[in-house]
C-alpha cells in the first residue's frame, strides 16, 4: 500500500510504501520506484537507511542486519560496492574497499582479539600483499595466494623493516 505523492499515474516524491508482510519504505519515490534517500525496514528487523535508484540500494548507505552485523558504505545496483564499513556482531570489522559485494580491492580486517589484516584481497578473500598481524605481536608480511582452495602466505619478511612490498597506489 502506497501513501504520498503521485505524478502521472506514478509514485513520485516522498511517500510511504508497505508490504503485506510487514516491511515498510519511507523516502524519496520517482516513476514509481524507491529512488532518492530513503528507509527501508524488513520484516524480520533490517533496516536500511541510504541512497536508492530504480529499488536497488545505491550511493552511501547504512544497512543493519537482523543478525546484528551492520555495512555502511557505498552501494552500486544494491550490492556494497566502493568504499566501506562491514562490522560483525561478533565485533570482526573489515574496513575499505568492496566489489559486487565482495572484500575487494587493498582493505583491513581486525578480528575482536585483536588480530589484524592490511592488504589486498580478492573475491573475499586474501590475495597478493599483505600483512598478518597477531595481538600478542606476531607478524607476518608477504604474498597471499590461493591454490586448490587453500589461503597460504608464500613469503615471510618480518627482518626486513625497509623492504616496501606496497605499491603506493594499492594500500596506503
Amino acid at each position: 500500500m502506497y501513501e504520498g505523492s503521485w505524478r502521472r499515474g506514478r509514485a513520485s516524491g516522498r511517500g510511504k510504501f508497505s508490504w503485506t508482510s510487514g516491511a515498510t519504505y519511507e523516502g524519496d519515490f520517482a516513476g514509481g520506484y524507491m529512488h532518492g534517500h530513503g528507509t527501508y525496514i524488513g520484516e524480520f528487523g533490517d533496516t536500511f537507511a541510504g541512497l536508492w535508484a530504480s529499488n536497488l540500494r545505491h550511493g552511501r548507505g547504512t544497512q543493519a542486519y537482523a543478525n546484528g552485523d551492520v555495512y555502511d558504505g557505498h552501494w552500486r545496483e544494491g550490492l556494497q560496492d566502493g568504499h566501506g564499513r562491514y562490522i560483525w556482531r561478533q565485533g570482526h570489522e573489515y574496513i575499505r574497499t568492496w566489489k559486487a559485494g565482495d572484500m575487494h580491492g587493498c582493505g583491513t580486517v581486525i578480528w575482536a582479539d585483536g588480530d589484524r589484516y592490511d592488504g589486498a584481497w580478492e573475491d573475499a578473500k586474501p590475495k597478493g600483499q599483505g600483512t598478518f598481524r597477531w595481538a600478542d605481536g606476531g607478524m607476518y608480511i608477504g604474498t597471499w595466494c590461493e591454490e586448490s582452495g587453500a589461503t597460504w602466505l608464500s613469503f615471510t619478511a618480518t627482518q626486513l623493516p625497509s623492504l616496501r612490498l606496497w605499491p603506493s597506489s594499492c594500500c596506503w
